[in-house]
């Protein structure tokens, strides 16, 4: 058992384990790698392997360090709505759940709750809203990014793209783009409440036989 003791302000460390996937949980004090396990308690903060590593916190303020692999930061196991910042590329802040901070992480898993992803651009993640009603928003995206959101498939799975990445939205509701012309292309809205193109000039692509009585259209332009 690794116990951080008294305080709040421990810091566990898998770093020394190189290229190996590492899964830990806070929330229920546990610790997966390879064929090992350890129970962890009284820790808070994390730094984690340069493998492919999920990361789920608690109610404590946490800080996450991700590695040089592909990470993922899940608050599957929240009892709230939670509300994701994504500042940079792999970092930010989140809210719902303790006030945590993060780095260095690429995917990213919200509760089974309303929760709300905002992001400052597109950067290659993937964003699981889970259950009830989620909101992915790019508000904060300058005018000169136009974003392309594709819905073919209802909110099983979207894409955002900027020309470069693409970010793909997975049981995400509502969708809000940025403040450049973007361009929503949609041919299956199944399960999807809201689209809204946000600032500058947008344009609404519809095809095939899709039913939009059920849907929220808001600032489109064309």
């Amino acid at each position: 058992t690794i116990d951080g003791g008294t305080g709040n302000d421990d810091w566990l460390y898998y770093t020394d384990l190189g290229s190996t996937n590492v899964s830990v949980d806070l929330r229920n004090n546990i610790a997966t790698y390879g064929s090992s396990t350890d129970s962890i308690k009284a820790i808070e903060h994390l730094r984690m392997s340069n493998g492919e590593n999920l990361v789920q916190g608690n109610q404590s303020a946490n800080i996450f360090v991700g590695g040089t692999g592909t990470d993922t930061l899940s608050y599957s196991g929240a009892t709230a709505g939670i509300t994701l910042n994504v500042t940079s590329n792999g970092a930010g802040t989140t809210t719902g759940d303790g006030a945590d901070t993060f780095l260095n992480f690429e995917n990213y898993t919200l509760s089974d709750n309303a929760d709300t992803a905002n992001l400052n651009g597109v950067h290659g993640s993937k964003i699981d809203g889970g259950a009830l009603s989620d909101t992915a928003s790019y508000s904060t995206v300058g005018s000169g990014t136009a974003l392309t959101v594709k819905v073919n498939s209802g909110n099983t799975s979207a894409i955002v793209t900027d020309g470069t990445k693409i970010d793909t939205l997975k049981n995400i509701e509502k969708i809000i783009g940025g403040d450049g012309n973007d361009t929503f292309i949609a041919s299956n809205v199944l399960g999807i409440d809201t689209l809204d193109g946000d600032g500058g000039t947008n344009t609404l692509q519809l095809s095939g036989d899709i039913d939009l009585s059920d849907v929220v259209l808001l600032n489109f332009n064309n």
